[in-house]
């Protein structure tokens, strides 16, 4: 596709797309991100453009230059291209904070940087108005967030042309903005981030649907309502901003948050006894570990366990945590432990237990592990770290196993998402060095923000209408065909899911309830396990053939009567 900007003419292919949405397509190239509306006629107006271009937050993307058609009609704009980042909603699950350690006081300097922006705004005489976690994105090192979908700000002459339902102000006047309205989805977006439910969630004995809640000013906060275990303790929050949230959600104020000195944040470490009701077996593996667990790694036998503060080799400390987000593999003929981090981009490999580092040149965008392998995406393609043992050393290779698009593609455990320029393709890497493409037409109209794959299970959590979906699929043998089951309407909790070798998935789903059933394609049945012990802080994995769950710096094994 040509189009011209200034007057110079721009080849967008195939290699510069993003994504596509509703509205249009986004393409990419150097640091330029490139809005083509699918209808020009709803192009924003160039006069929108001055306006927005007051906001003076570089961190707000707002459009820059007007992007035309070969006949000098505007059919988009240009704007900052944000490499490495992703959705805000992301970093929501308790699970992605522990293993990216993301602290309550990193929490606090993301609101802050939230609150200035939307305050940069302000002085510019704009309001966001849709100001919800899916237009605002995270870096990798979780130290910045950027406001994304601009153009649907309101300015001065020009009106908000969105607004997402769990952030709409049910006491204003139906399109009434204001200041007021901006801090009240401020509120709802930033408790989210700090303690990882929408304020209005929960479950309360008479109250159902945000439209109740809100009305009647009943949230989390209140003694009547019910969180997950999942939830990060209210007491994380400084109380003058918990003196503000509780002005905001329950007594009605629009006003803005707190701007002067932070109150000392309070890190109150829960410990929950397991006692269920006789629905699960818990068994204690009374393993001695210090720090939490983060990430937990198994294969024949050999268990990787990796805490805020110790890298465990069968219990054994073998070297200190100094990367939070660590991946691991195991060689293929003595099982030896490698663990793999990215520093600048650059792989790094270190045999845990001969404690040596493993020569490897390789660019990462991003790595991910997947029963005892190693995959990586480097630009245009998806690699597997081969681990051989030879004289008694380890060389580690790199084989490309999948080819894709280097701006569409994320990668996941197990799955790479694309979005073939409207068509969403997942790509499994179930065996070593190989890799099967299926299109899948269910996901085209969602905003995917997790996925996961194991063992003939892949499950997806994705945005569409303003509600978070998760999506169960089953393949068949050869990755060709599947099923498909839509749970609507959830919480995001995150993914928190195993296929055990008896052919039988695992899952501690939104409701902190298990699911199991049969990995086999359109087999029947579904089994749900409620018992007082569980709970949506415990992290699920597979060691050996059994199921296990960490919580804190414990392991324990979990089986159902």
């Amino acid at each position: 596709m040509k189009v011209y900007v200034s007057g110079q003419e721009i080849r967008l292919d195939k290699s510069a797309f993003v994504a596509s949405g509703g509205e249009g397509e986004i393409y990419a190239k150097s640091k330029t991100a490139y809005k083509i509306y699918i209808d020009p006629k709803r192009m924003i107006p160039e006069g929108k453009i001055q306006e927005l271009s007051k906001i003076t937050d570089p961190n707000v993307n707002k459009p820059n230059k007007i992007i035309t058609n070969s006949r000098g009609k505007p059919i988009g704009y240009t704007t900052t291209f944000i490499k490495k980042a992703f959705p805000l909603c992301s970093m929501f699950p308790r699970a992605y904070r522990d293993r990216n350690g993301i602290t309550p006081a990193m929490t606090l300097s993301l609101i802050r940087r939230l609150q200035v922006m939307i305050d940069n705004i302000h002085s510019a005489n704009i309001l966001v108005v849709d100001l919800n976690e899916m237009n605002f994105l995270l870096n990798t090192k979780h130290d910045k967030i950027y406001g994304i979908d601009v153009d649907s700000y309101q300015t001065p002459h020009f009106p908000a042309t969105a607004l997402m339902d769990t952030v709409r102000d049910r006491h204003s006047q139906k399109n009434v903005f204001d200041e007021g309205t901006d801090w009240f989805a401020f509120a709802i977006t930033s408790f989210q981030m700090f303690c990882g439910i929408h304020p209005y969630k929960g479950k309360h004995s008479a109250l159902k649907g945000l439209d109740a809640r809100m009305m009647a000013n009943i949230s989390v906060l209140h003694p009547d309502v019910r969180v997950p275990k999942a939830v990060l303790p209210f007491d994380i929050i400084p109380q003058n901003w918990k003196q503000w949230y509780a002005a905001v959600l329950h007594d009605g104020k629009r006003v803005a948050p707190p701007t002067g000195a932070i109150s000392t944040i309070a890190i109150v470490p829960r410990v929950l006894a397991i006692i269920g009701s006789g629905n699960v077996i818990i068994t204690d593996l009374n393993l001695n570990v210090l720090g939490n667990i983060k990430q937990l790694f198994h294969k024949f036998g050999h268990t990787v366990i990796c805490t805020d503060e110790m890298i465990y080799s069968n219990t054994h400390p073998m070297h200190k945590s100094e990367q939070y987000n660590y991946s691991c593999a195991f060689t293929s003929k003595g099982n030896e432990p490698i663990i793999a981090w990215s520093d600048n981009n650059k792989l790094h490999l270190r045999n845990l237990t001969r404690r040596y580092d493993i020569a490897i040149d390789a660019d990462v965008d991003s790595m991910v592990p997947y029963d005892g392998r190693l995959l990586i995406k480097s630009r245009s393609h998806v690699l597997e770290i081969n681990l051989t043992e030879t004289g008694g050393k380890v060389i580690a290779t790199s084989k490309v196993v999948g080819n894709v698009m280097p701006h569409a593609t994320k990668l996941y455990s197990g799955v790479a998402t694309q979005n073939l320029l409207g068509s969403m393709f997942i790509s499994l890497f179930p065996e070593k060095n190989t890799c099967y493409q299926v299109k899948i037409p269910e996901l085209d109209s969602y905003k995917i923000i997790e996925a996961k794959f194991d063992h003939g299970v892949l499950m997806v959590i994705g945005v569409k209408s303003h509600k978070y979906d998760r999506l169960v699929f089953r393949f068949d043998s050869k990755y060709q065909t599947y099923d498909l089951r839509i749970v609507s309407d959830i919480t995001n909790t995150g993914l928190n899911f195993i296929t055990l070798d008896t052919g039988i998935c695992v899952c501690l789903n939104e409701e902190e309830k298990i699911e199991a059933f049969s990995s086999r394609k359109d087999s029947k049945g579904l089994k749900i396990v409620e018992d007082k012990a569980l709970g949506g802080d415990m992290v699920l994995y597979r060691q050996g053939g059994n199921a296990v769950f960490t919580r804190g710096n414990k392991i324990y094994q979990i089986s159902m009567r």
